[in-house]
């Protein structure tokens, strides 16, 4: 398994964090840490590993799709179920409508 290390300076933190990341991305249905790291929709403000990881689940992949999702079902796929969850889906359907319109990779 590939260590993605995340370092917060002087604290004791950053290697709780390495610890936490490292569990998290031995449950994800991936080969490696890398697919997630290299997700095209962590471009999108709001989405880090775990709510990638999710939506990559539910086979939303590339901008073009998260663009095109409902905003209902976007929440209902990255909240896992939770309903307390704070998450702007609308404002990630709207910045990879944007980044699409603009041609960057979504892929």
């Amino acid at each position: 398994m590939e260590a993605v290390l995340i370092f917060i300076a002087g604290s004791a933190v950053g290697s709780i964090v390495v610890t936490w990341f490292s569990r998290v991305t031995e449950k994800l249905p991936f080969s490696s840490a890398s697919q997630i790291t290299d997700n095209p929709l962590k471009k999108i403000n709001g989405i880090g590993p775990i709510y990638a990881a999710r939506l990559q689940q539910a086979g939303i992949i590339s901008l073009e799709q998260l663009a095109a999702a409902s905003p209902d079902a976007l929440y209902s796929i990255a909240s896992g179920g939770r309903t307390n969850l704070r998450m702007d889906v609308k404002a990630w359907i709207k910045q990879a409508q944007q980044l699409t319109q603009k041609g960057i990779a979504t892929t």
